[in-house]
């Protein structure tokens, strides 16, 4: 994947997340893949972690969106965060998932009608 496009999407996203939450992602692979988790504010369970919120731009979609205009990109920058946004404003972080077991993982699928413009 291009590293401007993975830069640049990984800027966009970043401050959507809680301020302790752990980004990572891979510049490497074709697709756009961000999995973030945070230590979430319960006092019941010390250290629990949020559930994994991945969030995806498939090959394709990273493809076509790096042959549109500066212009076109930035539309499309737009329309990811505000997916972006809304899917984490919709998130209940909080799981039941027993501590020696990995958090549950949500994700959003950016692609087809988040990009296309």
């Amino acid at each position: 994947m291009d590293k401007n496009i993975h830069s640049r999407w990984l800027t966009i996203l970043h401050p959507l997340f809680p301020e302790n939450a752990l980004l990572t992602s891979n510049s490497q692979s074709n697709d756009f893949l961000v999995t973030a988790s945070w230590k979430l504010n319960n006092p019941k369970y010390s250290g629990k972690k949020s559930r994994t919120v991945v969030i995806e731009v498939p090959q394709e979609t990273v493809n076509d969106y790096s042959k549109k205009s500066e212009t076109r990109q930035i539309y499309d920058d737009q329309k990811l965060y505000k997916q972006a946004k809304e899917f984490l404003h919709l998130l209940n972080p909080d799981h039941d998932t027993p501590s020696d077991k990995p958090p549950p993982e949500v994700r959003l699928v950016a692609c087809g009608t988040v990009l296309d413009s």
